[in-house]
């Protein structure tokens, strides 16, 4: 080939390249007709910067590449070797990373929003200040990771090993920590509102704040008789715990989750439990007298027999709520929903207050002649 030609073809292939309408490396390399093998031969590239957004990079070998800044938003590394890869603020968001070796791997300040990494290899990688909210990390393998400031809000961890990582001041609100390996981690200073930490594990050299160590302990070991008055368990997800007879006298749960909790015999007397998550939660026989239930869900709750004497229910959700011979002196029930919450044989119950509440939808076993379809009649007798 003479070097006119040789120019020629050069001049045709940038013109190619100029007009192409994408920015996509992997489709600018097939415009420019390149042998290099997009999946083998990036060991150690410089991509920083580079648009490879939507890629197919499964099982590629990206060993120790340069992907700061790089834009792979979608695409598909499932399997892919990364290790010791500098991905520095790049966006990884909603990419799959599943099975994925990145150990030792830069990924601070990255976003991985939404990014699927089951089961991936992220031990002793950097991940601080990354955004891995509504990352799936569900079985992935952290051990000595550095996640400090790391947003992983709504993220799964469920199952994944997280043993001496540094998760201090992450945002850990809602997370899914059920199953997870938390022995010597450093949660100092992290948030864990509504994080779930069932049958997660910790051990002596985990660091957590007290708040948080003893929420782990209450889902973690069925203990009845607990002393928990005036404790601070805001925003604490306690689903499905066991606290029956506790004494919680004047504890703030505002905002807590106690889906399907065990709270028989309870003494909540005084107790913050506005905007409380208490569906299907057992308050039978318990002890709510001046409880602020402001907003609190209480779908298909059991409150038999319960002393709700001057409780707050404004604007709480009592939905197929079981209120039945539970003491309603005073209780307020501005704004609440109660269709098909059932009542009957309530001290404190007006004739004014059970018309109010009927015409609102709920359903009273000594309903008065008249309101006979909002009877609940026994099953036996129907």
């Amino acid at each position: 080939m003479s070097d006119a030609d040789f120019i020629r073809e050069v001049e045709e292939l940038y013109q190619r390249i100029a007009e192409a309408d994408t920015d996509n490396f992997v489709e600018l390399a097939k415009i420019a007709g390149s042998d290099i093998d997009i999946k083998t031969d990036l060991v150690g590239a410089d991509l920083s910067g580079t648009n490879l957004s939507g890629a197919d990079l499964r099982k590629a070998n990206l060993f120790g590449a340069d992907l700061s800044g790089a834009n792979l938003r979608k695409a598909n590394l499932f399997g892919a070797n990364l290790s010791g890869a500098n991905l520095t603020g790049a966006n990884l968001r909603d990419m799959n990373l599943r099975r994925a070796y990145l150990r030792y791997a830069a990924l601070n300040g990255s976003n991985l929003s939404g990014a699927d990494l089951r089961k991936a290899d992220l031990n002793g990688s950097n991940l601080s200040e990354a955004n891995l909210s509504e990352a799936n990390l569900s079985e992935a393998y952290l051990t000595g990771a550095n996640l400090s400031e790391a947003n992983l809000s709504e993220a799964n961890l469920s199952e994944a090993n997280l043993s001496r990582v540094d998760l201090s001041a992450a945002n850990l609100s809602a997370a899914n920590l059920s199953a997870a390996n938390l022995s010597a981690a450093n949660l100092s200073k992290a948030g864990l509102s509504k994080a779930d930490l069932k049958n997660s594990q910790i051990d002596q050299k985990t660091i957590i704040g007290d708040k948080w160590r003893l929420v782990w302990e209450i889902v973690n070991i069925d203990q009845a008789n607990r002393r928990l008055n005036s404790v601070d368990l805001s925003y604490a997800d306690l689903s499905n715990s066991y606290l029956v007879r506790a004494n919680l006298i004047d504890a703030n749960l505002t905002g807590a989750i106690l889906i399907e909790a065990n709270l028989t015999d309870c003494d909540l007397s005084g107790s913050n439990l506005k905007q409380a998550k208490l569906i299907k939660t057992n308050l039978s026989n318990s002890y709510l007298v001046g409880a602020n239930l402001i907003g609190a869900d209480l779908t298909e709750a059991i409150l038999t027999y319960a002393n709700l004497t001057d409780a707050d229910l404004s604007g709480s959700d009592l939905k197929r709520t079981n209120l039945i011979r539970s003491n309603l002196t005073g209780v307020s029930f501005n704004h609440a929903i109660v269709k098909d919450a059932r009542f009957g044989s309530n001290a404190g119950m007006s004739r004014a207050l059970q018309q109010d509440l009927i015409a609102r939808g709920a359903i009273f076993e000594d309903a008065p002649p008249g309101d006979r379809s909002r009877v609940l009649v026994p099953a036996g007798r129907r």
